[in-house]
């Protein structure tokens, strides 16, 4: 049997803190081995627990989470899930870009029971954890470190569409060039450059 994910959440909410808690050790495969209530608090905590994995709020006093993020990614890189209910398509982008491997928005700001409606997405994101290669994170981490010692302008900048009564977001990012090709096994597919068939 696999060992339990170990999990360190932050999160200056003590609502939240004890709600993920009893929301993650309602699955077996996770352990929650800690709490924190502000991103200074987590990096004692980060190198105390070695956690495999951090649930992150980005308001907080004291450290916020793009700050953790920033320095956690540099001294200790670990996978790290932003639950925030600052969910603005730039702080999305922000958090991922410093190296969040994942974001859920917070259904509501103040404390409620309503934070439980996000439970399974919380758990799945949790566990799916164990297949992330953190060796790619670190290295998109030093890539950006790099950038910014030359001076290049790293930000991501969304061009966001709101539409219809669902508001489905159309994101479009600006300075990466990207083609994706999908396929169920020994199906055809397209090319991105004649569009041709393959069988």
């Amino acid at each position: 049997m696999s060992e339990k994910v170990k999990v360190l959440i932050i999160d200056d909410s003590a609502f939240n803190r004890r709600s993920f808690k009893s929301m993650l050790e309602s699955n077996s495969g996770i352990k929650v081995i800690g709490t924190a209530t502000d991103g200074e608090d987590g990096l004692k905590k980060v190198n105390e627990l070695l956690p495999d994995v951090i649930t992150l709020d980005l308001e907080m006093p004291r450290m916020d989470g793009f700050t953790f993020l920033r320095i956690l990614m540099r001294t200790r890189p670990t996978p790290t899930i932003v639950i925030s209910s600052k969910a603005d398509s730039e702080s999305v982008f922000k958090a991922m870009e410093m190296g969040a491997v994942d974001f859920i928005p917070k259904p509501v700001k103040k404390a409620s029971m309503e934070l439980y409606s996000i439970k399974e997405d919380v758990i799945k994101k949790v566990l799916h954890v164990r297949t992330i290669n953190l060796k790619n994170v670190q290295r998109r981490i030093a890539d950006i470190t790099i950038k910014l010692n030359l001076g290049v302008d790293t930000s991501v900048k969304p061009i966001v569409k709101v539409t219809g009564a669902d508001r489905v977001r159309e994101s479009v990012y600006t300075g990466f060039k990207l083609i994706a090709i999908g396929s169920s096994t020994g199906g055809p597919f397209c090319t991105a450059e004649n569009n041709s068939r393959i069988g």
